[in-house]
């Protein structure tokens, strides 16, 4: 049996950066079981490891300074110090470069970690608690299907503004609708408003008992696909080949087309020059129509409304 080898593994933030590299700790321990890995992040991310089996230490601070970090690296003699998030510029614009350009973020960090061969299982790995499902189950009743919907991130050309139609229509196919996200995300009109009331254990067990989940390019959507509820991505400014939750399961809505010779091949992310963002090209009937298979294949046996 090889010998015991101690891992500095550091992605300090944020939600779906941290959830795509349980993915790459996941695939470590295929290869190196005796790898005890010491995951580094900041807080609140953290509760994103807890109870995860292919993570042995969970070292978290509210924000890991590098000089720490460096202490951290020599101090406790750690055998191999991964940090596949460098703070350099192609970590923020892998999508922008030729080399990198065809390359989803969790293959980067991968290949960055000096790792050759495929990611085998491309899934995210979230396990909330029993208490975590114990408090989600105050905010679920038995009166009709429920789609979560997460409508705000950090990067307002990821936003997707008919959110609002989107409720209208399917409260009139006769679903529930409810908002997850940060307190001081745009609220959405129609849908019951539970944003800034969970932690993320929380959020993971409530979606679990939802019939959907619509969102964007954001960690919440691959918290949705780690809990393996279909799930939709609306995306615009991003391509799924780059960035975004990396299940099969996952149904990514895509404006093929921006409009824009200039940012057709290369999206922007998060650096939008134009005055329409190509996300409003996708329509609300474009989204109902993506949902509709999903919601006619899903089957729970327990009513998921919402009090």
């Amino acid at each position: 049996m090889a010998e015991r080898e101690r891992v500095m593994f550091v992605m300090q933030k944020t939600l779906g950066d941290v959830l795509l590299c349980t993915t790459i700790c996941h695939e470590f321990k295929r290869d190196h079981p005796n790898w005890e890995i010491h995951f580094y992040t900041n807080k609140p991310y953290d509760g994103l490891l807890r109870n995860n089996p292919d993570i042995d230490v969970i070292v978290s601070s509210d924000d890991w300074p590098l000089n720490m970090l460096f202490l951290e690296m020599t101090g406790r003699k750690f055998d191999r110090v991964l940090a596949p998030y460098q703070a350099r510029p192609e970590c923020n614009s892998w999508h922008q470069f030729e080399d990198t350009r065809p390359q989803h973020l969790v293959d980067f960090y991968w290949k960055r970690c000096g790792m050759h061969r495929p990611i085998e299982e491309r899934e995210c790995y979230f396990h909330p608690t029993e208490g975590d499902f114990l408090s989600a189950s105050e905010h679920i009743s038995m009166d009709v299907p429920r789609i979560a919907l997460h409508g705000t991130t950090n990067v307002p050309t990821k936003d997707w503004p008919f959110f609002d139609g989107l409720v209208e229509g399917l409260k009139k196919a006769g679903y529930g609708c409810v908002q997850v996200g940060a307190k001081n995300d745009r609220k959405i009109a129609g849908a019951v408003d539970l944003t800034g009331k969970m932690s993320f254990g929380q959020i993971g067990a409530f979606l679990s008992k939802c019939a959907a989940f619509v969102g964007l390019d954001s960690g919440l959507s691959y918290l949705a696909d780690a809990m393996k509820v279909p799930t939709l991505v609306i995306q615009g400014s991003t391509s799924p080949v780059t960035s975004g939750p990396i299940s099969h399961r996952v149904v990514h809505l895509f404006a093929e087309q921006t409009g824009y010779e200039d940012c057709q091949v290369v999206r922007c992310h998060m650096n939008c020059r134009h005055e329409v963002n190509c996300n409003t090209r996708i329509t609300v009937p474009m989204v109902l129509g993506k949902l509709e298979p999903i919601l006619a294949a899903w089957n729970k046996p327990i009513g998921a409304g919402v009090n």
